[in-house]
């Protein structure tokens, strides 16, 4: 799992694609449109969305956003339901509600990612066996030479995955321009993650064309990197005869 980490003083800021996790044991506010989760000696309390003030007594709040899909009372839910489940105590800071059965599958992504996170930082949240369970993807050799073609949301190119942990998008691919938005007009975590990818390679970009052939670690990178994500990107990048790059490395 690839992760950028800022350590201050009193706050820890975690992004990992599009998600967005700040570990704060002095939080001067607390932000609307998060998730929020209060611990008391590294163990979760209570649970809370946008800046709801919590009932529970904590000592670090941690934050949770991304370009949330779903409505945030939704994955607040989710949580509590996984949590519970793991037979952690928490207090709901939220009314409850059903969830409709559609957004399960990538709720359940999400809150995995997640409790990956913050467990490797310190703050366990039991594991729940997934059903069915998350694919995963597993470089081969054979699939070495193989090439993948993207044409989604205005962007295109060639990519190669060459080995384990590089994948080669040729030179020449076109980009999307534009961003997505929130609502409120401003830049999603995958945007801004976007943007500083294409920070990172502008001197092999010129309007909004690669000149030279760029090295990627993942599927999921490469997807920001063109479209700024938004998709699943295994199902996107497709050989010459339309099978997908899942199809080759999909574990099952």
């Amino acid at each position: 799992m690839d992760l950028q980490v800022s350590i201050e003083k009193n706050e820890i800021n975690i992004i990992h694609q599009n998600i967005m996790i700040s570990i704060s044991s002095n939080p001067s506010n607390i932000p609307l449109n998060h998730l929020l989760l209060y611990t008391k000696n590294r163990q979760l309390n209570g649970i809370g969305i946008d800046n709801h003030q919590p009932s529970v007594d904590f000592d670090t709040l941690i934050t949770i956003s991304c370009d949330f899909d779903f409505p945030l009372a939704d994955y607040g839910e989710f949580f509590y339901q996984q949590l519970t489940d793991a037979k952690l105590t928490i207090a709901r800071e939220f009314p409850a509600k059903k969830i409709p059965q559609n957004y399960i599958n990538q709720l359940d992504d999400f809150y995995e990612s997640v409790a990956t996170i913050l467990t490797a930082f310190g703050y366990p949240m039991k594991k729940i066996k997934k059903a069915p369970a998350k694919a995963q993807h597993r470089w081969r050799k054979e699939i070495s030479t193989v090439e993948f073609f993207i044409d989604y949301n205005e962007a295109k190119g060639t990519a190669i995955w060459q080995k384990r942990n590089e994948l080669k998008l040729l030179a020449g691919a076109t980009l999307k321009k534009e961003p997505p938005l929130n609502k409120d007009g401003s830049l999603g975590f995958a945007a801004k993650f976007t943007q500083s990818l294409r920070a990172e390679h502008a001197k092999q970009i010129k309007n909004f064309t690669t000149t030279e052939d760029i090295i990627f670690k993942s599927v999921n990178e490469i997807g920001n990197f063109l479209y700024f994500a938004g998709t699943n990107s295994w199902l996107i990048l497709k050989d010459v005869n339309g099978k997908t790059i899942d199809d080759y490395t999909l574990v099952k």
